[in-house]
């Protein structure tokens, strides 16, 4: 949320950046997430965004194998780089 509401800029991170997110069911709180999306994009122009339908807050527990294919997908990118 401090990213969200301008109390923390994090425009100086210079390193590849992987954020996930879960897609809430929602649509009010689907609309908060793409805010956070939005925020988060625009302090950090270079991040990867991921956004997993179906996933609990936990997103690493309901949807173990897509994160950990997201975070290989990701890693394998930068040695290509």
């Amino acid at each position: 949320m401090a990213v969200l509401d301008g109390q923390r800029a994090y425009t100086r991170i210079n390193l590849p950046v992987l954020a996930i997110f879960n897609v809430p069911h929602s649509p009010a709180f689907r609309r908060t997430m793409e805010d956070q999306v939005k925020a988060f994009e625009a302090q950090v122009p270079h991040v990867q965004i991921v956004r997993i339908a179906n996933a609990d807050h936990y997103i690493f527990r309901s949807n173990e194998a897509e994160v950990v294919h997201d975070i290989t997908v990701f890693v394998e990118s930068l040695h290509k780089k």
